[in-house]
């Protein structure tokens, strides 16, 4: 998974925003340990960050960055999608994307972040209706490419990395405020 491969490197102080990116994943995860269905087609990224906000803010990042995901679907794609509390992006009630943030902490410090974001960009979403149909909490799956076929996925990438630096540089920028 980007998110196993981005906890790994996340140890290197060196690597911040960096963006671990697949094509496909074989071992995706979810939030709470859930199996997240990864195929070829979607967009499977992990994002290194290490922010200056204090822990207490750490609770609206997962909200922030699907807010940052959302607005880049509707700039881009000319798509309405909702956010779903707490991580989830949906179209019509049908799950197109989802966040995971994992935090290294210390003494009270946020060491890093590392935000998983995967997005069903162009996927079957029949076949992975049919793995998960039978999985609690599962309220339909829905595709990108659905909607808009034009759109090609990397500028879909550039404007969530866009969006999201915005958000992560006003939650950065208030805590300096203090």
């Amino acid at each position: 998974s980007t998110q196993n491969q981005a906890m790994k490197m996340a140890l290197d102080d060196q690597n911040n925003g960096t963006v671990i990116i697949a094509e496909k994943q074989t071992n995706g995860k979810g939030r709470l340990g859930r199996r997240w269905i990864s195929p070829k087609g979607g967009i499977w990224l992990s994002i290194i960050l290490r922010p200056k906000f204090d822990i207490s803010i750490i609770t609206l990042f997962p909200i922030a960055s699907a807010l940052a995901l959302s607005n880049a679907i509707e700039k881009t794609l000319n798509i309405k999608s909702e956010v779903k509390w707490p991580n989830d992006i949906t179209i019509k009630g049908k799950k197109v994307a989802g966040m995971l943030v994992d935090a290294s902490i210390e003494s009270n410090r946020i060491e890093n972040l590392v935000l998983g974001v995967g997005i069903n960009f162009d996927v079957d979403v029949k076949q992975i209706e049919k793995i998960l149909k039978e999985t609690p909490n599962f309220y339909g799956v829905a595709s990108l490419s659905e909607q808009n076929k034009t759109i090609r996925p990397i500028l879909l990438v550039q404007s969530f990395l866009m969006e999201l630096e915005h958000i992560y540089n006003l939650l950065n920028a208030k805590e300096s405020k203090k």
